[in-house]
């Protein structure tokens, strides 16, 4: 997820879609992009540049849900960020 920030610049439109004389898939309904590539992929994996008080409880960084952070590579025991 994306908020108020620059996208990758791959438009997620009906119209985008590999293939043509080089496809870069082998298979007719398999892309890796565009609205056919969305069925792969439905999950938000990232909510880059949102405001703090729009995100989930689970991703704040107040932890308000009290849950076990991993920062730098060490799993804390619900460590608060400020």
């Amino acid at each position: 997820m994306v908020y108020n920030v620059w996208p990758t610049g791959v438009a997620v439109v009906w119209s985008l879609g590999h293939s043509g004389l080089l496809p870069s898939t082998t298979h007719p309904l398999r892309t890796s992009v565009g609205i056919t590539a969305m069925r792969r992929r439905l999950v938000p994996i990232a909510f880059q540049g949102w405001p703090e008080d729009l995100l989930p409880n689970e991703l704040k960084a107040a932890n308000p849900l009290d849950l076990p952070r991993l920062g730098n590579g060490v799993l804390g025991a619900r460590q608060r960020d400020g």
